[in-house]
């Protein structure tokens, strides 16, 4: 049992779905009045399916504030929370087809497009209707280790350090964080994905995700690179979303 709040765009037939993941400590309830990327997605007529990650929301363990969990029982708590977030993918996916003839496509910014680069890796095993047909990757990169350890919110979390307190080298940690890589090539055809970076992220090191985005060979029409940061962008995307249609146009083409 999988859940979701799900957004539907007015008066569309079969309308293309996107499950949208959010960013580690957000949480939608806090987003009530702010600006919203997604919004703009459900005007433009996606289906938007919001997933809460684990750790998060209702899914919060008492005592602990949504994603404090994650970083506090690092590696352990991000390899559980990308199992089960990765299979709650394919639910969804499967849904999203059952209920609609449109394309389905996975994104989201931060912790949510990393989860969306996993996927991409790991439905290459699964049937095919269970293989996301686009992708919308907001403030990525490369290595899970970039954003895990040498991030600023990692360091803001003091994550390092709590790490050596349990016996955990950077050394040791990074093995784990491996298996959470995103692919060398991904099941989504490049043509089909759209990246938007801010040169300015260290949170999500932007270094790392150029070097994805020549690794996977997007082309330059599906790059935007801004001079935003970490948390800027998002509100940037609000004012332009050229980005936005520039995955509607692409979506938009699968349908037909």
């Amino acid at each position: 049992m999988v859940y979701a709040r799900v957004h539907e765009p007015a008066g569309v037939v079969n309308p293309p779905s996107i499950i949208y993941g959010h960013g580690i400590c957000v949480e939608f309830d806090y987003l009530e009045g702010l600006v919203d990327e997604v919004d703009v997605l459900c005007r433009m007529g996606f289906r938007v399916l919001r997933p809460e990650a684990p750790f998060h929301g209702r899914r919060r363990p008492p005592g602990y504030y949504g994603g404090e969990y994650i970083s506090a029982t690092s590696p352990l708590g991000i390899l559980d929370t990308c199992t089960a977030a990765v299979a709650e993918r394919a639910v969804l996916m499967d849904w999203c087809r059952r209920n609609s003839d449109g394309p389905v496509t996975l994104g989201g910014s931060s912790l949510g497009a990393l989860l969306a680069q996993i996927v991409s890796g790991q439905s290459k095993n699964w049937p095919d209707h269970l293989r996301p047909d686009a992708l919308l990757l907001i403030m990525h990169c490369s290595r899970m280790e970039d954003a895990l350890i040498h991030g600023s919110i990692a360091k803001l979390f003091g994550a390092l350090d709590a790490k050596h307190e349990r016996g955990w080298s950077v050394a040791n940690v990074a093995e784990y964080l491996k298996a959470l890589d995103p692919p060398s090539q991904p099941s989504v055809d490049p043509d089909n994905i759209v990246s938007i970076l801010g040169e300015a992220d260290q949170a999500t090191p932007f270094a790392g995700g150029l070097e994805l985005l020549d690794r996977w060979q997007l082309s330059p029409e599906n790059r935007f690179i801004w001079p935003q940061g970490h948390f800027s962008l998002p509100i940037a995307l609000t004012r332009n979303d050229a980005p936005l249609r520039r995955f509607h146009q692409i979506v938009t083409a699968l349908a037909r």
